[in-house]
């Protein structure tokens, strides 16, 4: 039988070929709860909030009206401090508010009707989703809650300390094309597998000290470094 870690390699071929994307969400189906909510009672103040809650939300069309471009697309800042960008998806709407002193953006979709289907934090820089995601249906009920930091024993916040001491530079706030040093992009892999399951996180990021881009692979449990190489920017 093949060693578990021989079949990282082809997991990191895949994730390099979408890291530079937006990973999007799927919905399946989840067990209902009896709450359900009225539209007409439903406030749309804690839209751009950026703090997560399990608060049920209500979609501000008003807004969305105002602010589109004729690509269904809002691209705007609120503030000198804050960030938000949507589209509009033919099924749902996208909102993602990233505020500029963090690592991660609040990411929102509203089901057609107005009311929220998931929301969650998503790393502005690469697109791994991180902590607690809720879910509902289009009546505003909670079916389903997943933490998706479980299977990632060596944090996020591990990571941090491993970027800082390998002189690896991470932007905060929303990413705007900007120097080589501001390319660094994070995410994460998780599959089951056996014998163990495939937990990695994947940097790539521009080495100054050797002109280039690389990738790293670390261990998503141990924080091993499992492959340090050259990565071409196309």
């Amino acid at each position: 039988m093949m060693d578990n870690k021989n079949y990282l390699p082809l997991f990191i071929f895949f994730i390099a070929s979408i890291v530079w994307g937006v990973i999007y969400w799927g919905v399946g189906s989840h067990k209902q709860r009896t709450n359900s909510y009225n539209m007409d009672s439903l406030t749309i103040t804690n839209m751009f909030d950026t703090v997560l809650t399990k608060e049920v939300e209500k979609f501000d069309f008003a807004f969305w009206e105002r602010e589109k471009d004729a690509m269904e697309v809002v691209d705007k800042w609120l503030s000198p401090n804050l960030h938000v960008s949507g589209r509009y998806l033919g099924d749902s709407y996208e909102l993602i508010i990233t505020p500029k002193d963090s690592y991660f953006s609040l990411y929102k979709r509203y089901y057609t009707n107005g009311i929220i289907w998931f929301k969650g934090y998503r790393f502005t820089h690469g697109g791994f989703d991180k902590g607690m995601w809720y879910f509902y249906d289009k009546k505003g009920r909670l079916t389903d809650e997943e933490d998706q930091d479980i299977p990632f024993t060596f944090s996020f916040e591990d990571l941090l300390v491993f970027c800082e001491r390998e002189n690896i530079k991470i932007d905060k706030g929303y990413w705007e094309r900007g120097t080589r040093e501001s390319a660094t992009s994070i995410t994460n892999y998780y599959a089951e597998s056996q014998p163990e399951d495939i937990v990695a996180w994947i940097i790539y990021y521009y080495n100054r000290e050797v002109d280039s881009f690389e990738r790293i692979v670390l261990d998503g449990k141990t924080g091993s470094v499992q492959e340090r190489v050259p990565y071409i920017v196309e």
